[in-house]
């Protein structure tokens, strides 16, 4: 678990902004710059540069009084003021940003390190496709996507979403997947998976508490997403032909075809078991 040093310097303090802080945060009334110092072993000078590094960025306020001393803005009230500092900045940026024009499009395969990249791409292509998305998505990703999943649908796309527990998703065609319960044990993982008009493809494995990428790939190559397209498109249909045995009218020659169907359940695929060895997840 990061520390909350660590925490103040993603947020854009540096090391000694994040040491001050954290320690004016603990105080019981304010303190001056050379007490500070003391307490932290660090140079008078450097701490007094961070105490006014910190008021600028408004996490610290200073009394007029002499010897001048320090307080720590609440950390709710410092934390708001970054955010909309960011949203700001964030906005301002994308004007900016946009008179430099866009990417130029390729079809090469791209590789995504961090969770937050995966999903923002997958917000981003769910913002932007036109006529058709297909996913195929477990559950703790899926609540991670699912404003955009409803976005999409709102705007007249056609989505088919193939999860792993029970879902409600107005408009969408869904599907639980045959097995989900085997399925979800088998990874031990999340997948995310998701191909936007034939165009963008992404496909991701997650640590099963999001916190890490096992393998993650964007491309735009309209081959790979067509074939993924189609791919996915298929096995949402077979798990709903699946999910209509038991039937009366369910015909013998299909439920034959389910059995002998050549899935990961029914053969031994020795890349499956390869990869299962590979990221720490097994199978049955």
């Amino acid at each position: 678990m990061a520390k909350p040093t660590e925490l103040l310097q993603a947020l854009g303090l540096n090391h000694l902004e994040a040491e001050v802080y954290v320690l004016l945060l603990a105080q019981e009334e304010p303190i001056t710059a050379y007490r500070v110092g003391k307490s932290l072993s660090k140079p008078t000078a450097n701490v007094y540069k961070a105490i006014e590094a910190l008021a600028r960025k408004g996490a610290v306020i200073i009394d007029e009084g002499e010897p001048r001393r320090c307080r720590p803005v609440p950390v709710e009230e410092f934390l708001n003021q970054l955010e909309q500092t960011f949203l700001g900045t964030s906005k301002q940026a994308a004007r900016r940003l946009a008179d430099l024009g866009q990417p130029p499009s390729d079809e090469r395969i791209y590789h995504l390190a961090s969770v937050p990249a995966v999903l923002e791409r997958c917000r981003a292509m769910l913002g932007r496709v036109q006529r058709i998305a297909v996913l195929d998505v477990f559950p703790a990703v899926f609540g991670a996507v699912r404003t955009s999943i409803d976005e999409a649908v709102g705007r007249g796309v056609e989505v088919y979403v193939q999860v792993y527990e029970g879902t409600k998703l107005g408009g969408a065609h869904v599907v639980r997947a045959l097995q989900s319960d085997r399925i979800l044990r088998h990874w031990r993982s999340q997948q995310l998976n998701c191909v936007i008009d034939g165009r963008e493809t992404l496909l991701a494995l997650l640590r099963r508490d999001l916190a890490e990428v096992h393998e993650a790939i964007w491309t735009s190559s309209l081959f790979l997403s067509c074939v993924m397209h189609a791919g996915l498109l298929r096995e949402h249909v077979f798990h709903e032909v699946a999910a209509l045995q038991g039937r009366e009218d369910f015909p013998p020659s299909l439920g034959t075809l389910l059995k002998e169907h050549p899935s990961f359940h029914s053969v031994s695929v020795p890349g499956q078991k390869l990869l299962f060895s590979r990221l720490g997840v097994e199978g049955e």
